[in-house]
């Protein structure tokens, strides 16, 4: 339904359907769940952002000293 929201002269086979409206929305479940995820390991000092523009990756934090 979200797809269809978005998209509400969307049409497409069962094929489609579970190819690019159903994977979508769970894609972005798991980038959500992702985001949080990054935050969290942020915070504890586990990995640090570089932002690079409007960009950020992240990589594992090394030790200071």
């Amino acid at each position: 339904m979200n797809y269809l929201e978005e998209h509400p002269d969307a049409m497409d086979t069962i094929e489609g359907i579970a190819e690019f409206w159903v994977l979508r929305s769970l894609i972005r479940v798991e980038v959500n769940t992702l985001v949080r995820v990054l935050s969290q390991l942020t915070e504890q000092g586990v990995i640090e952002e570089v932002t690079q523009g409007k960009h950020s990756s992240y990589r594992l934090r090394k030790p200071s000293g």
